[in-house]
């Protein structure tokens, strides 16, 4: 019994972690999106699919960041430097 209430409370943990994670890449998205329509930078489908299918919020946290200053989506979606 208490062996099951031990992988109770591990998969209750890991399972609000991971709608946790995917609650920040939601909003992530969300404001992502709202900038760019902010600055006048429209979306096509295809950069529209590519928002709504990633999953990587560093890259998302990323493209907000330079949303907020880029002229283009080019500079908006080109990828970060590494390191």
């Amino acid at each position: 019994m208490e062996l099951t209430g031990a992988y109770y409370v591990r998969g209750h943990r890991e399972g609000h972690e991971e709608g946790l994670e995917e609650g920040l890449q939601l909003q992530a998205r969300q404001v992502l999106q709202r900038v760019l329509r902010r600055r006048g930078l429209a979306l096509d489908d295809a950069r529209q699919q590519q928002i709504s299918r990633c999953t990587d919020l560093p890259l998302l946290e990323h493209w907000l960041d330079q949303a907020l200053t880029a002229r283009t989506l080019a500079e908006v979606f080109h990828p970060p430097s590494p390191g």
